[in-house]
């Protein structure tokens, strides 16, 4: 039986202000045999045992990269990733668990106190 090593990379979620589509790429090294093309199983989760609901379950993937509509993702939350690759001889385990960090939400506005909003003839201190 050949044992292929998987290697990882993520890239931490960058929260944006505005309407642009956010995403969070993830990339590992192919564990294809020669011959037997693979497909990969991509899991996310919010515990490193995956037994909480699965935050995203990518299946039949046919590259070794996969961008993660940000949607999936809430801010300043810990989330933990694998992957397995499947061929005609069967399924590997799963690779590692890695984690990552989703950045904060960015704060809300300051609301003003004084002096007063349209005010006249504000004393100087």
């Amino acid at each position: 039986m050949r044992k292929i090593a998987f290697v990882f990379s993520c890239v931490i979620l960058l929260m944006s202000i505005g309407k642009a589509q956010v995403t969070v790429p993830f990339a590992w090294h192919s564990s294809v045999v020669p011959g037997f093309p693979s497909t990969y199983e991509l899991q996310i989760a919010r515990d490193a045992g995956f037994t909480a609901p699965i935050v995203a379950d990518f299946q039949g993937l046919t590259d070794t990269t996969k961008a993660a509509v940000g949607s999936l993702f809430l801010a300043a939350t810990n989330y933990y990733w694998r992957v397995n690759a499947s061929n005609t001889g069967g399924t590997s385990p799963w690779s590692a668990v890695w984690t990552f960090q989703t950045a904060p939400s960015a704060p809300a506005a300051p609301t003003l106190i004084t002096p007063a909003n349209g005010a006249t003839q504000v004393k100087i201190q």
